[in-house]
Order: C-alpha cells, then structure tokens, then sequence
C-alpha cells in the first residue's frame, strides 16, 4: 500500500497573466503511440467565467408501483450487443423515515482515487420526495486494467468506506480481464463479487449486478431497505466492432425507491486523444438504445432530450471510464501540472469533456459530479502516482468522471481524490 494523498480544492479564478509565460518554449509534441497521438491541437483556452449551479424539485412524486413478484436478485451477463432484463422483490414503494427526533445527517465526504488503477468516486444525498428521510448514495467508477481484485477487502475500504452509505453503486471497466481477453473469454465477475459481499458483510445485499465483456455495473444496499426498492431492471448496449462487440459500450440499472425513480448507467467510451466524435456518438447511442431497451417510466417533467433513457427517471448518474482527454500534448500538460496552483484552472478549460458539454453535443442537461479539484486520473505507471513513463508516454488527462442529472433535490455532493496504490 503507497501513500494516501488528499487533493485540495482550488480557486476557480486563474491570473491569466501568467498564461503566455507559463508556456513560452513548449514544443508541440507528444511522446505517445501513434494512435494516442492527438489531432492537430487548438490553442489553449482560457477558463470562463464561473456560472452559478442550480438544482430544481420535483413538482410531484411518482405514482405508487404495484407490488412486484419475487425474483432474486443476481449478475445477470450480457452477450455482446445489446440486453435487457429485470428482477425485483416483492417491494413497494414508501418513504423512508427518519428517526424519531433526529434531523437527516449530512453526507459524510466520499473517496476517490485514482493511481494504479485509477479510480474515482463521489457520495451523493437524495431526497425522497414525500418523507423527512434521505438516500444516501455512494457512487464509484475503477477501470481495473484487467486485474482480478485484491485478496484482501482492506484496500477496497480506501475508497467505498462499508457502513457508511446507505446504497453504493460500483462500477468497473476492464474487471479481471482486459478488453482483448474479455471478448475472446467469458468474463466471470464471481470472484470480484465476492470481495465485494465480503467487503460489506451482513448489513448489505446485492440489489442488482450486470456485465457487458470487461464492463460491470454493481449495486448494494442496506438489508434494511430492500423492501422500499422495486421496478428493477437491467440493459447493455455494445458500442464496440460494428456496435456488436462489447469492448466499449454501456451497461445501466434502473429501479425505484419508495416515490423516486433512478438509473445508473456505467461505461467505457472510444480511446485515444483524437477521437472526441466517436466518444460523443457513444454515449448518444448508449442512451437512445437504453430507452428502447428498459421499460421507462414516463418522462418526471417535460425534457428537451425525451429520445434518452436518463431523461426517464428522477435521478441518473452516468459514470466510467469516459476517455475524454485534455486538448494538449505531452509536454505542455507536464507543464501546466507542474504550475498546478496558477494554471489548474487552464487545464480544466481545455479538458474535452467539459468543451463538449459547454457546445451542447454531449451529456445534455447533466453535471459533473464535482468540480475537477485533483489532478488528471489517467495513466499511472501501475503501482505509483507517476504519470506514464513507457514509450508510449500517454498524456495525463480526466477519463474517470461521474455526471448526474436530477429532477429531484441532490444535496451535499461532494468529490475527493485519494491517491492510493490498491495493488
């Protein structure tokens, strides 16, 4: 186990004065394979201004759900391509309540980290819209680079803290196998779901699993409130060769608790620097299938997105491996980190992601979990928070993101970076 680092949040203003200087002498080039090479780049951008962030209520909960026949909630793999399915208890919808005399406590921080692997999470309170009680949600996205989990649960406690949410949504990109040996081998996530049961004992049972090649999707909640979850239901969408191969693609569960509904879709988006397109129509496909695949609930409020899945529900999360990089080379971004303080923020504003939102041609009506507060989580020499020594020499960059849209009330969202060298 390597050091424990905690990132700390930066002012979002920048003196751009130092912005020419900062650069001056940067050679344009990039010491990446060919296919991370990226297209010609455009200049540096300097950060706009900050806008205010708003969240809005729901103007009404959602009908009561009809009880739901027994079925045991288990992995359910998919085959490339696209599927679907479903699985509930017999629950019905209620609101949880608070204590008797007890006010709802505040999301406590939540981890995320991000080296040798990279990994990153957030933790997230919900309202339920017609009681006094809270949901709190701990969200995690790890592309594990084809390694099966550590032998022991201490590493995994880094990072999903058991005990100390009440649902935890956990998704993986390239679980126990990489992406060559997953679409050649049957991808058996047992042994990861195992740990995982033994990571959160007695006080948690697994509510729904789904893979699609190396990509899985897993949630856990407290044994105590499996009775207020029902309309489970579960899909894949492939994304990869022909849209029929699993390597890149998208898996979502979706559900209701007591008078909200919810999805979380997990993913593993086109690589390499150049390929902004390819990870736009990625999630456009992702999310139109979806709404095809799973039985949506009508539309919470008017959307001006009603072709997508996630403008079905209360609550959506998107997280993954997104691969979205920052539009510089090699040398200029070892440059930029290297003044992290005064040109964090120079960084952020040439982050793809966050360009391609901004035009409105991705992850429409959604944020970012977080403000991007930790340094870039892509690509450690593995075992180390040192950025990418081979020959390939990859640019640093944001791949692991968690977005979130609600028409629901989220409150307490909050985002850290832990460094921690799991394996």
């Amino acid at each position: 186990m390597g050091d424990l680092k905690t990132a700390v949040d930066l002012q979002t203003s920048i003196n751009t004065g130092n912005l020419e200087s900062a650069l001056e002498g940067l050679k344009d080039e990039d010491g990446g394979s060919p296919a991370d090479s990226p297209a010609p780049m455009p200049e540096l951008r300097e950060p706009p201004a900050p806008s205010p962030r708003r969240l809005e209520p729901v103007n009404k909960p959602a009908e009561q759900p009809e009880a739901a026949s027994p079925a045991a909630a288990s992995d359910a793999a998919a085959e490339p391509g696209s599927g679907a399915g479903s699985g509930a208890g017999p629950w019905v919808g209620s609101p949880l309540p608070a204590p008797a005399g007890e006010k709802p406590k505040p999301a406590a921080p939540a981890g995320s980290a991000a080296a040798a692997p990279p990994i990153a999470g957030t933790g997230a309170q919900l309202f339920t819209p017609t009681g006094p009680g809270y949901l709190s949600v701990h969200c995690v996205t790890w592309n594990m680079h084809g390694k099966d989990p550590p032998e022991s649960v201490e590493p995994l406690k880094i990072f999903i803290p058991p005990g100390a949410f009440d649902m935890y949504v956990i998704g993986t990109e390239e679980c126990c196998r990489d992406i060559t040996e997953a679409m050649l081998i049957s991808s058996d996530k047992a042994l990861w779901e195992e740990r995982l049961t033994e990571l959160f004992g007695d006080e948690y049972v697994q509510l729904k699993a789904v893979t699609l090649t190396a990509i899985h999707l897993i949630i856990f909640v407290r044994a105590s409130h499996v009775h207020l979850y029902s309309e489970i239901q579960f899909g894949s969408v492939a994304c990869g060769l022909g849209n029929y191969f699993g390597n890149k693609g998208g898996v979502a569960i979706s559900g209701r608790f007591c008078d909200s509904t919810f999805i979380f879709v997990n993913s593993h988006l086109a690589a390499h620097d150049a390929n902004v397109q390819e990870r736009n129509d990625g999630f456009l496909r992702i999310n139109t299938e979806l709404k095809s695949i799973l039985d949506c609930p009508p539309p919470p409020r008017k959307s001006p997105y009603p072709q997508y899945a996630t403008s079905c529900f209360d609550v959506a999360f998107w997280l993954g491996d997104l691969n979205y990089r920052i539009n510089g080379t090699r040398a200029m971004v070892d440059e930029l980190l290297g003044m992290w303080d005064e040109m964090h923020d120079v960084l952020v504003a040439n982050d793809q992601l966050g360009t391609e939102m901004g035009k409105g041609n991705v992850f429409q009506g959604f944020e970012e979990a977080g403000p991007l507060s930790f340094k870039p989580t892509y690509k450690f020499d593995t075992g180390t928070d040192v950025y990418d020594t081979s020959a390939k020499a990859r640019t640093p960059a944001w791949t692991d993101r968690i977005l979130h849209r609600s028409s629901s009330q989220i409150e307490a969202l909050q985002v850290r970076l832990l460094l921690a060298n799991v394996f």
